[in-house]
C-alpha cells in the first residue's frame, strides 16, 4: 500500500468507494462488508482459452468473454524472454455455473473471420497437461544426454574377436538359473561375463570368455556331448563380424545406461531395476555369491559381471478486475 500512497485521505476515498468496504464515520476503521467466501473455487470458475489474437488488449478480452457471463478478472500470458503475448489467457468468471456453460463453446471464435475455434479447457486440465509435457521434457532431455554418452563410449569400443559363445535352445525348467549357465561355461575355460536371459529370453544365454580358443573349445565340446540345459539339447555358435559387435556395443550401452541410474539413485540400466546391465539383478557387481566382478583385466573387464534379474511457465500475467 505504500507503494501506491501514503496520503490516509486518499486511501479512506478509495475505499468508501468499493462496495466490498465499509468505513467508519471517523475515518479510522473498515471492515469487509461480504464475508470472505468459506472454499475458494477459483480453480473451478477459471477457464483456460488459447488462440486468441496477437493484438488482444485486457479491455477487448475482458469485453469479449463478459458476453457469456460476468468476469472477474482476465490473465494474459507472455513469454518469459520476448515478452510476447502468448495468445492465451486465463479467464476467471464470477460463479462455476458461468465458467460451466463457457467451456460448452467447443466451436467458438474470437472473431468470425478467424479458421481455427478457440481452445478451451479447465484449469485443472491445462495443470495437468503442463505438468505431462515437463516431464516429457525432461525424459527427452534425459535421454539425449544418455544417447550421447553411449555414442562416446562406442567410439572408444576394443574388444578381441572370437571370445563369445552364444547358446540357444535352453529349456524353461525352473532349476535353470545364471549359476547352472556360468558353471557349465567354466567348465571350458574362465567366463568373464555371462548374459543370462539373453535379450530376456530364458531359452538363450551369451558367454564371453577371456580368451577366444575357450569360446570355440566349449562349442566344439558340448555339441559332441549334446550336452543338454533344462531338458534340451542346446545350440551354440561362437558370433563374429556384426553379431560379435552388436553385443559389444550392447554391453558398452549397459555399462553407461547402469551407470547414469546409479548416479541418479536407480536399481539397473535401461531396462530399470534388474534390466540389462543393471544392478537390480541378482549376483551383480558386489552381490552375494560372488557373482561380481570376473577374473579376467582385458579390455573390456571393467565392465564386470552381469546377471539379469529374475524377479504454469510464464512471466506473471497481468490482471484486469471487474468492478
Amino acid at each position: 500500500m505504500q507503494s501506491l500512497t501514503t496520503d490516509k485521505n486518499v486511501v479512506v476515498e478509495a475505499a468508501k468507494k468499493s462496495p466490498m468496504l465499509q468505513v467508519s464515520d471517523d475515518n479510522t476503521m473498515m471492515r469487509r462488508i461480504t464475508p470472505l467466501p468459506e472454499v475458494d473455487t477459483a480453480e473451478s470458475r477459471t477457464v483456460y482459452v488459447k488462440g486468441l489474437p496477437k493484438d488482444s488488449t485486457l479491455d477487448s478480452l475482458q469485453g469479449f468473454f463478459s458476453k457469456f457471463g460476468e468476469v472477474e478478472a482476465v490473465r494474459m500470458r507472455y513469454h518469459n524472454q520476448t515478452k510476447d503475448f502468448k495468445q492465451s489467457a486465463f479467464i476467471l468468471f464470477k460463479s462455476e455455473e458461468v465458467a460451466k456453460k463457457f467451456l460448452e463453446n467447443k466451436d467458438l471464435k474470437f472473431s468470425e473471420t478467424d479458421e481455427a475455434p478457440l481452445i478451451i479447457k479447465t484449469r485443472a486440465e491445462w495443470s495437468e497437461e503442463k505438468s505431462k509435457g515437463r516431464e516429457e521434457q525432461k525424459e527427452k532431455a534425459k535421454k539425449a544426454k544418455l544417447d550421447s554418452q553411449i555414442e562416446s563410449a562406442l567410439k572408444e569400443l576394443k574388444y578381441d574377436e572370437g571370445c563369445l559363445l552364444y547358446i540357444k535352445n535352453i529349456g524353461e525348467a525352473s532349476d535353470v538359473t545364471f549359476a547352472t549357465i556360468k558353471d557349465i561355461a567354466n567348465e571350458y575355460g574362465s567366463a568373464a561375463y555371462v548374459d543370462f536371459p539373453y535379450k530376456d529370453d530364458k531359452t538363450q544365454a551369451l558367454v564371453r570368455y577371456t580368451q577366444a580358443d575357450a569360446a570355440k573349445k566349449a562349442q566344439e565340446e558340448m555339441t559332441t556331448k549334446e550336452t543338454q540345459i533344462g531338458g534340451n539339447k542346446v545350440e551354440l555358435s561362437v558370433p563374429s563380424g556384426s553379431d560379435e559387435k552388436e553385443f559389444y556395443e550392447r554391453m558398452v550401452a549397459d555399462k553407461v545406461a547402469a551407470g547414469a541410474a546409479r548416479q541418479k539413485g536407480g536399481k539397473g540400466g535401461r531396462g530399470g531395476k534388474g534390466g540389462r546391465g543393471g544392478r537390480g539383478g541378482k549376483g551383480g557387481r558386489g552381490g552375494k555369491g560372488g557373482k561380481g566382478r570376473g577374473k579376467d583385466e582385458g579390455s573390456d573387464a571393467q565392465v564386470g559381471e552381469k546377471r539379469k534379474a529374475e524377479d504454469e511457465g510464464s512471466q506473471p500475467s497481468k490482471v484486469v478486475k471487474a468492478e
